[in-house]
């Protein structure tokens, strides 16, 4: 029960930073007000030093025993086996190569042999089966152990580690989650590891101010060479207007995630650039709870009601943007984007399956945050325009993800998608009795079939069953895509180095920054 919660919990999380509410595929969170105003003067940026916003205040530097991924710290910090490129793929880190074994349920990593963890001690494959250890037992981690399997010391620089199911994506949460420790300063006291941390990284912890702001030094030693920034400082969040005019003013070097409207402020400035990409994910309408888990047709009548080309202008997306084709982004979907035609807007239609429903007129909420009131009123006039009453209830975070949990927000908005997460899993978060099936509509059936495919390592045959999966999919109805998202981080233009995969999977590796010449 444990390993369901956490992995639950886990999901919460990307879910939320997926749709630009805690920033994760996880950790991160919503801008804190209390931190409002310009940064101190004594952090400006100025050639040694490079300024970071973070998405969320830091509670712990302890990656592997957490539900919880601050990306921008850790990876400052530590270093993984696998990276992503600038094309979206997966490069080497501490890995310099790796292959599949024979039978497919597993990868084998060749490790660099050069690598040294700032406490002095040496990196190996023992290291590497100590963080997966770790990490799979942790009280707050054993969620992972859904992604990752076992590991096996094959020798002194060659590890192997089991795929968790045959759709597992593991090079990808490996990237994400795994971060790799110094085993001797995490085994002598845990606890103080968790503000003192030890990894490989291109920098080195110093210390936490009073002031919340994470102060770095880089580490002269890097395997990769020191990184061109010697400090490197981290602050808390701000919202968003307010971090926009840090950037402006120079105090801030990088935002991350900036909303759509506070992107097009920055659009003409040429201190700055706004760095785009489409990711993972697909900004969706939910609908959970006893209002539709039980009322299929109330689901399809509302399928069919929204218009996705208003929801899309209401919700000011970025330029491009056009009504979802598929149930989730094409980088989701891989081999099967455009498998099959899940309809659109059709007012008929939608009246149709309202008069087939349960629907007695009753109010049905609208649950949101203030960053969709938008996209809410324009799907509001939809329903009622084949009439179904709804009143829009606007929390706040944490309000609101109690009301998501508990499945009594009954319509709100999300962008489903992540890029560790395999098509097939992505189907169990809202389908299946795994994630949110005590809210969402599922059946015996399905989850079977996700069973099936996790056991099945025959790609060919996976493949025909995932196609069953998305018809079931669609036929529940529990989600309704509207669009692809595009997500945008935003740089000050004396930076070189940045990269547009960093905006769609939030993993920014700060040592490739340098000042433009």
């Amino acid at each position: 029960m444990k390993k369901k919660r956490n992995r639950f919990l886990a999901f919460l999380l990307v879910f939320a930073m997926a749709a630009g509410m805690l920033t994760g595929c996880s950790g991160g969170g919503e801008s804190d007000d209390s931190s409002k105003g310009s940064a101190s003067s004594d952090t400006m940026p100025d050639d040694d030093t490079l300024v970071a916003m973070s998405s969320a205040v830091v509670e712990s530097f302890d990656p592997l025993n957490t539900a919880l991924n601050w990306k921008l710290e850790w990876h400052s910090i530590f270093d993984v086996l696998v990276e992503f490129q600038e094309d979206g793929s997966l490069g080497p880190a501490l890995a310099e190569s790796w292959e599949l074994s024979e039978d497919g349920r597993a990868y084998i990593f060749h490790l660099r042999d050069d690598v040294d963890f700032t406490d002095g001690t040496h990196f190996n494959a023992e290291s590497v089966k100590f963080a997966v250890d770790t990490i799979r037992n942790g009280e707050l981690s054993s969620w992972t152990a859904a992604y990752i399997g076992e590991a096996e010391v094959v020798d002194e620089y060659t590890v192997k580690i089991n795929k968790a199911a045959s759709y597992t994506k593991l090079l990808e949460f490996l990237s994400e989650y795994l971060y790799i420790v110094s085993p001797t300063a995490y085994q002598e006291d845990p606890e103080a590891f968790a503000t003192n941390p030890v990894g490989s990284g291109a920098y080195k912890f110093k210390e936490i101010g009073a002031d919340g702001y994470i102060y770095m030094e880089a580490n002269e030693d890097y395997y990769r060479g020191a990184p061109y920034f010697k400090n490197l400082v981290i602050r808390p969040p701000l919202d968003y207007s307010t971090a926009i005019v840090a950037l402006q003013n120079g105090e801030l070097d990088i935002v991350m995630t900036v909303p759509q409207n506070q992107v097009e402020i920055v659009e003409n400035d040429p201190n700055l650039v706004a760095y785009s990409a489409s990711g993972w994910s697909m900004k969706s309408v939910i609908m959970q709870g006893p209002n539709f888990q039980n009322d299929q047709n109330l689901r399809k009548a509302i399928f069919y009601a929204i218009n996705r080309e208003n929801a899309i202008a209401y919700d000011n997306a970025p330029d491009g943007a056009t009504p979802g084709k598929n149930m989730y982004s094409a980088r989701m979907m891989g081999d099967l984007d455009g498998f099959m035609d899940i309809g659109g807007y059709d007012v008929d239609l939608a009246k149709e399956y309202l008069a087939k429903s349960n629907y007695d007129g009753r109010t049905l909420k609208i649950t949101i945050t203030a960053d969709m009131a938008d996209i809410a009123q324009s799907v509001q006039e939809d329903l009622k325009a084949i009439g179904i009453t709804t009143e829009i209830n606007q929390l706040d975070q944490n309000a609101f993800s109690a009301a998501f949990v508990d499945g009594s927000s009954d319509i709100t908005f999300s962008s489903w998608g992540c890029d560790y997460a395999s098509l097939e899993e992505q189907m169990g978060f809202h389908a299946g009795t795994g994630y949110y099936g005590d809210i969402v509509y599922n059946t015996p059936e399905f989850d079977q079939l996700l069973a099936d495919m996790a056991n099945e390592w025959d790609d060919d045959a996976r493949e025909e069953m995932c196609k069953k999966a998305l018809e079931m999919t669609w036929d529940f109805a529990n989600i309704v895509p509207i669009y692809e998202d595009t997500f945008t981080n935003v740089y000050s233009a004396r930076l070189e180095g940045v990269q547009e995969i960093w905006s769609a999977t939030y993993n920014l590796y700060l040592y490739q920054l340098s000042l433009k010449e």
